[in-house]
């Protein structure tokens, strides 16, 4: 059973709000052994430590709105005043249109938005070849890949299995280190990122510098176990997926402790060195009112 011992140190109070205050602080490095991850620090300048050290963007997942055009969720991204869009290739930028990923990425762009990842639905294990979204990535300009980690937990998989899930990564990964992108994990239940420890454990098993995770909060887990996992996954985090959901259902963003537990997440993901996106994932009732809410709220979080 892998299991985690996380030691994490400040030099300093926390700000008191946002992140541009300076302070010393100790940032994440995280070394992994068979049987603990221990967290370490990099000790930063306290008059270089601010919100510009790193930059964190905001945007939308074009999934949450799968019957919209590619013109109308650009429109909705351009009118929230989000940094971008991670486009999905389920409906709006499929892996084989090329073509049409070019277009799609040049309309983006020309709206002042940047293609923030291409939001996959390329599964481990399911035999695919994933040439196609790498070429369907650079089409579109952006270097950030989100593939998913199968479609069975850690538990469920025998050792051979989880060895074969660890090769085909290791393989994607070189795939991906040989074109110049980043290929990051969806973390999420029923695959190999159920959990922040399977997921943390899995990436240092492939051991590729190419393959990385996303993280989102886990729906009915704890705001401090939340938190606590961020720091298993900092060594390895490109995007924060981000909703609200209270008690199994999903709201606005601004509802009950949405605003405070999202600003701590936030404070924490701005500690880990390296730039990365917040981007909102769905959102209540499917409806653009309930994104354009959701992101101002994000909004004034992030900058």
């Amino acid at each position: 059973m892998f299991s985690a011992h996380i030691i994490r140190i400040f030099c300093a109070k926390e700000p008191k709000s946002g992140f541009s205050q300076k302070r010393d602080s100790i940032t994440v490095l995280t070394i992994i052994s068979e049987n603990v991850i221990i967290n370490i620090g990099i000790l930063r300048n306290a008059e270089k430590m601010t919100k510009e050290d790193f930059k964190m963007k905001t945007g939308l997942t074009s999934v949450s709105f799968r019957k919209l055009s590619v013109d109308e969720v650009i429109d909705l991204a351009k009118n929230a005043k989000v940094d971008g869009i991670e486009w999905g290739s389920d409906v709006h930028v499929p892996e084989t249109d090329i073509e049409g990923a070019e277009a799609i990425a040049k309309k983006t762009r020309k709206a002042g938005l940047e293609v923030l990842s291409y939001g996959s639905y390329f599964f481990l294990s399911a035999g695919s070849d994933f040439l196609p979204y790498i070429k369907a990535a650079l089409a579109m300009g952006t270097r950030t890949i989100r593939i998913w980690g199968g479609k069975k937990e850690r538990w469920e998989l025998s050792d051979e299995e989880y060895q074969a899930l660890v090769e085909e990564t290791r393989a994607i990964g070189k795939l991906a280190e040989e074109n110049g992108v980043t290929v990051a994990l969806e973390y999420h239940g029923h695959s190999i990122t159920a959990t922040a420890e399977d997921a943390a454990k899995f990436v240092s098993d492939v051991a590729s510098p190419a393959i990385k995770l996303y993280w989102q909060a886990i729906i009915g887990r704890a705001h401090e176990d939340n938190l606590k996992d961020i720091d298993v996954v900092a060594p390895y985090l490109v995007n924060v997926h981000v909703f609200n959901y209270i008690d199994g259902k999903q709201e606005l963003l601004e509802t009950g402790n949405g605003p405070e537990e999202w600003r701590a997440y936030a404070r924490r993901v701005s500690e880990i060195p390296g730039d990365r996106a917040f981007i909102t994932e769905f959102c209540k009732g499917g409806l653009a009112e309930s994104f354009l809410s959701d992101a101002k709220v994000l909004n004034s979080i992030i900058h």
